[in-house]
């Protein structure tokens, strides 16, 4: 055996390992997605595609030259899929990245960039096929890089740019292993890519994707058993310091709100249990399960208050006018949403669990975003607002309608369920509204016993003033 053949042999058995390694991964994570996960579904095509890469480049291999005619038909084949699935490994991997992640700034934005990019990779690997840019296939049946091959390079190196560019404008929102399981797929297919540049004998991709899927591998399963454990364990020690120092917190930054705007004061308190209140009916009802559990429930009820803390940069001629508000008035009013946001970071930026503050900054900024993309501050559509806000948004709204405030009077219970009804679909998530409705008897009851205290301590001031 020449060295030429053994290079073939080693790439070949690198090949076959790199397949058999993404089929165990792409199977646990079918198993665990019936019960744990279930945004992954990009992450099993990124798997596929892998798997699919390794096999078309061991076929590369054992169907090069012109010993029989059917390696005449099978070569441009594999070469063609291997290219293919190569960049769409890539692809669908961002994509997963981008729609897995709770971010929405500039979700759209990558997400045509990506797929527009996609698109024309697969027009120029379509032309090569014709033109020889990418690579060619000679009389022999024999592969090698066409003279523009590094067109095909350029592709890889903006997809690269797109991920760094990604990280950049979202890094708040990946923690450390995402941010090392995001760059590893820079990384070792890069480096693989240029050693096998070197070395052109060997087929070493497969080799950095292999490292790259191993180490989102063992940081899916890692997260996967910290959630698994703080669903076991509902409070550790750590957590009672950090729900006492959210409390602590919360407390202050909604008694600013109080003091600035007399009707949110008893306002925070009930959309807090509502909030609360349909967040558990949404776990009870398995919605959401890999972002709805006893924790989130814990967060979103504690964010719940710092909703309108944007409404400290409000003039009190707006915030306290008993008419309704002029259009530049409410222009300005509107302004609270991106303040509350900018708040939340400067005061929380450091704080010990990012989860909890993006929650926060998210409830602040995005609560008037409407399901059919006609609210504000950036005019979300769907699910493109985060999930918090659009639990909060059925909260707040509620709340504003059965309660007395300068401009109007109070809402009777039914009116007020009814304009929730209507608003499924439009200004609500539907599902969030038919789980509202459907907890009718339990949110008034929270408001009837809001109203009762604020009755008593009504007459106990009455009797202090006697």
């Amino acid at each position: 055996m020449n060295l030429q053949e053994a290079f073939i042999n080693f790439s070949i058995s690198l090949d076959a390992y790199s397949a058999l390694i993404g089929l165990f991964i792409l199977i646990y994570i079918s198993i665990k997605r019936i019960s744990t996960l279930s945004n992954e579904k990009w992450l099993i095509i990124t798997l596929v595609f892998y798997i699919v890469m390794s096999v078309s480049d061991i076929f590369t291999f054992l169907f090069e030259g012109n010993s029989n005619p059917v390696n005449y038909k099978v070569l441009p084949i594999a070469m063609f899929i291997y290219y293919l699935s190569t960049f769409a490994i890539m692809v669908s991997y961002v994509v997963y990245v981008i729609t897995s992640s709770s971010f929405t700034r500039n979700r759209k934005i990558y997400l045509k960039l990506i797929m527009i990019g996609a698109f024309l990779y697969m027009v120029l690997l379509i032309i090569s096929q014709f033109t020889h840019i990418i690579y060619t296939i000679d009389d022999n049946n024999h592969y090698s890089r066409g003279k523009y091959f590094f067109v095909s390079m350029i592709f890889e190196i903006l997809l690269y740019i797109a991920i760094v560019a990604l990280f950049i404008h979202n890094r708040k929102d990946f923690d450390k292993s995402q941010t090392f399981s995001l760059f590893s797929f820079i990384f070792f297919p890069v480096v693989m890519q240029i050693a096998q540049i070197i070395l052109l004998n060997l087929s070493l991709v497969t080799v950095g994707y292999t490292f790259a899927f191993l180490i989102t591998f063992v940081n899916m399963n890692n997260n996967l058993e910290e959630v698994i454990d703080i669903q076991a364990n509902e409070v550790t020690q750590k957590n009672a310091q950090i729900i006492r120092m959210q409390e602590h917190t919360i407390l202050s930054l909604s008694n600013l709100v109080e003091n600035r705007d007399t009707d949110t004061g008893e306002h925070i308190k009930r959309t807090s249990a509502y909030v609360e209140m349909l967040a558990t009916k949404l776990l009870i009802d398995g919605y959401l399960q890999d972002i709805i559990t006893s924790r989130y429930i814990a967060l979103i009820e504690k964010a719940a208050p710092m909703h309108d803390i944007g409404k400290i940069v409000i003039s009190d001629m707006i915030l306290k006018k008993p008419e309704r508000l002029t259009q530049e008035e409410f222009l300005e009013m509107q302004k609270h949403t991106i303040a509350g946001r900018k708040i939340v970071y400067q005061i929380l930026d450091d704080y010990e669990d990012p989860k909890y503050v993006k929650i926060c900054a998210d409830i602040a900024a995005y609560h008037h975003e409407k399901w059919d993309g006609s609210g504000y501050p950036e005019h979300l559509k769907g699910e493109a607002i985060p999930l918090c806000a659009r639990i909060m948004a059925i909260a707040d709204v509620f709340d504003a309608l059965v309660s007395p405030r300068v401009y109007k009077a109070p809402m009777s219970y039914d009116e007020a369920f009814g304009i929730i009804e209507k608003g499924a679909g439009i200004h609500f998530d539907p599902i969030l509204s038919k789980a509202f409705l459907s907890i009718k008897d339990r949110i008034i009851a929270i408001c009837e016993s809001y109203k009762s205290s604020e009755a008593l301590i009504h007459d106990l001031e009455e009797l202090e003033e006697v």
